[in-house]
């Protein structure tokens, strides 16, 4: 009765790890276009649609995240699930703000402020990986690094301290995990190997 269970379990953890990383990838793209290139040349409906897509994305990526992160301990899978949420929430503000204001500097703003709560989510979700017995550390580690980064240039942000920008540094974390959760699916794909029915 335990293999087909295990058998299941690891097909759902490659479609968790699958769906996560595409939909990481499809962000990775799509956010420097939107934020970085567009917004600064005031294509605000562009950023607009850009950031309303995001917003979408970071909610099923932090849904996803619960079930790959659940080995690291239930409460820190579903607290860095959380954090995203109310980070998707606070750059939906943004998006809201750029659409009455049409104000590139308030969108920078406010999106600056909602990057110290990812860089909390990334540090919640960096312990849970460090913890669990079935995820890489080293993965938890460079979120915990990424995390700290993001936090430390939101900090600086709000307080208006000029200082180098470390989240520019610190965000390979996550480029590794986006390539991890492919990486991993796949290979969790390539061994799942269905139970042969009975004749």
């Amino acid at each position: 009765m335990r293999a087909p269970a295990r058998t299941l379990d690891t097909a759902q953890q490659s479609t968790y790890r699958l769906a996560a990383g595409f939909i990481l990838l499809a962000m990775a793209i799509a956010s420097p276009i939107g934020f970085l290139v567009a917004l600064p040349q005031e294509q605000f409906t562009f950023t607009t649609i850009v950031g309303f897509v995001v917003v979408v994305l970071d909610i099923f990526v932090a849904l996803l995240l619960i079930p790959i992160l659940r080995s690291g301990g239930t409460s820190l899978a579903s607290c860095a699930a959380a954090l995203r949420v109310l980070y998707a929430i606070g750059l939906f503000t943004a998006t809201i703000l750029l659409v009455i204001r049409q104000d590139g500097e308030m969108f920078t703003q406010v999106w600056d402020y909602s990057l110290a709560i990812f860089g909390l989510h990334l540090i919640i979700a960096g312990i849970a990986m460090c913890r669990s017995p079935e995820l890489p550390t080293i993965i938890g580690v460079l979120l915990l690094i990424a995390g700290a980064g993001y936090l430390f240039d939101s900090v600086t942000t709000i307080f208006r301290v000029e200082t180098v920008s470390l989240s520019g540094f610190t965000f390979i974390g996550e480029v590794a995990l986006l390539l991890w959760l492919l990486w991993s699916g796949f290979r969790l794909r390539g061994a799942h190997t269905p139970p042969v029915p009975d004749d």
